[in-house]
């Protein structure tokens, strides 16, 4: 079971993006799209904050004393090591594949027995780099800058 991030954003993008007809500069700008949320994401998780960058949900004591350390979102780096990305058609794509899928649906949702650690997705700070990053390739292809 793969975790898949969609944002109403790259809707958008992929609009702006196909009304450029520089193959080499959308496909670029896709994967560094994707680069920028996978990094946001695999911070996130190593430094255990949630989208908006506040702290996720402490882990319970009986976790802690079972791990050996109070870190949450990291036990093993399987999580972190699993946050891939793809571009399908004109539509990147960031998600958790293999064996870690399962395990970041629990952490991400939470259950009934653990709270949600909303990890995966659109952080803020992406968010910002991605705006950031579209303007600065904006210009570079409208006034051919590099």
């Amino acid at each position: 079971m793969d975790i898949q991030i969609k944002t109403s954003g790259f809707e958008e993008l992929q609009r702006l993006i196909s009304g450029i007809s520089n193959a080499e500069w959308n496909t670029t700008t896709l994967n560094d799209l994707s680069d920028i949320v996978t990094t946001s994401i695999i911070n996130n998780i190593t430094n255990g904050k949630d989208l908006k960058g506040n702290s996720v949900a402490p882990l319970s004591a009986s976790t802690i004393k079972r791990k050996g350390n109070s870190t949450p979102l990291i036990d093993s780096g399987n999580l972190k090591n699993s946050i891939l990305k793809r571009i399908n058609g004109q539509i990147p794509e960031v998600y958790v594949g293999g064996s870690a899928a399962e395990y970041a649906t629990y952490l991400q949702l939470g259950t009934s027995r653990m709270p949600k650690r909303e990890f995966f997705g659109m952080s803020d700070v992406a968010n910002v780099e991605v705006d950031t990053y579209l303007q600065k390739r904006t210009l570079e292809q409208l006034f051919n800058l590099k």
